[in-house]
Parts: C-alpha cells; sequence; structure tokens
C-alpha cells in the first residue's frame, strides 16, 4: 500500500508536466514594428518619428545612428524602450525591434532618412553632334548648389566619390568619355550626365 501512494502522485506528476508541455501553444515570433513616416521620401529638415507595433502588448527597443557602416541591431539591451514620437534629421538611420510578452523578438525594421537627391550637374560647353569637340577644350561643371561635390571620369566608368573631384575647368580632348555626377551629404548621388 505505501508504494501505491508514492507511486501513483509520481505518476500524476509525470502526466501533468508532460501533458501542459505537450499541449503548450508554440511560440510566434512577434511582427516586426512599422516605422512612420517610411524611408521613401528624402526630408530635407527635422521630422518627427512613431514606431507602431502589431500588439499592443509588444515592448518597442530602437536605436539611432547616423554611420551607414553601423551592423548594430537593438535589443533590451543594446537600445531604448520606444514610449513616444522622437526628431530625425537627414541622414538617420532609425533600426527597431519588438519583443513580445512571450514568444520570439520580431525581425529588425530600419528606416534610413536621406536628404534630397542633389539635382545634375551643368556641363559647359556640351558636347554634341551638332558641336563636336575638334581640339582640346576646357569644360566646366556647374553644381545643382554651391555645397555639392562633383566628382568625374574620362574613362567611361560611373564617377564615386573615390574618383576625382571637380575644384576647376578640366581639358577635354576629342573622343574622351566625360562622365560627372554630383553627390551631397546624406543623400543619394545624382543621376550620371555623360558627354561624349
Amino acid at each position: 500500500m505505501p508504494w501505491v501512494t508514492i507511486v501513483l502522485p509520481a505518476m500524476f506528476l509525470l502526466l501533468a508536466i508532460g501533458g501542459a508541455l505537450y499541449f503548450r501553444p508554440p511560440e510566434t515570433q512577434a511582427e516586426k514594428p512599422r516605422i512612420v513616416p517610411d524611408d521613401t521620401r528624402p526630408i530635407t529638415e527635422e521630422k518627427y518619428v512613431t514606431i507602431d507595433k502589431a500588439d499592443e502588448d509588444d515592448k518597442v527597443y530602437f536605436i539611432m545612428t547616423t554611420d551607414t557602416a553601423d551592423t548594430s541591431v537593438p535589443s533590451r539591451t543594446n537600445g531604448d524602450l520606444y514610449t513616444s514620437a522622437f526628431p530625425v534629421s537627414p541622414g538617420t538611420i532609425v533600426k527597431a525591434v519588438a519583443y513580445p510578452q512571450r514568444g520570439m523578438k520580431s525581425e529588425v525594421a530600419v528606416a534610413h532618412y536621406r536628404a534630397p537627391q542633389p539635382t545634375e550637374p551643368v556641363l559647359n560647353p556640351t558636347p554634341s553632334l551638332q558641336n563636336p569637340i575638334t581640339a582640346a577644350t576646357d569644360v566646366t561643371i556647374v553644381p545643382g548648389k554651391e555645397t555639392d561635390k562633383v566628382y568625374y571620369t574620362i574613362n567611361g566608368g560611373d564617377p564615386t566619390e573615390s574618383d576625382r573631384e571637380y575644384t576647376a575647368p578640366i581639358s577635354i580632348m576629342p573622343k574622351d568619355v566625360l562622365r560627372v555626377r554630383a553627390f551631397a551629404r546624406n543623400a543619394e548621388p545624382s543621376e550620371v550626365v555623360t558627354a561624349t
């Protein structure tokens, strides 16, 4: 009789624990938070950003950076708990993650707020079929804004910020392919202007 009083409660406990584990609902992943406004449109001045979460019980943590090479992600230990709207300026990158009360954290939401793309630089003179150059010619480049930096190539490649920066008129020879692009702080570069 004593072994029955020991074995039966032990079996009951094992069955209760096993049943609780077996019938426990699976852990779900929190839905990715939504950063508003989104980053599809460039911004020219400071804007206030809100972070929407799918479930009111989720807690959202976020970080802000201006370093495009920064690979850090927000977490409970690396970030601020979102409570209300906050300001961002052009060049700011916002990353946010949601933690549910029970389950796995969401994927990281990212918004990169860029400044407007600079306008294409203007070449003077602009060679054409009707107005070809036949000898070495000095070409001036006028950026859309004085603060824009202009880079160029004469080998046919798309200009980057590691190419030659325009500071004075360029001597161009017939058949050279001049490609020019403007760069502005915290913005995508302009479209490429090409002249042959």
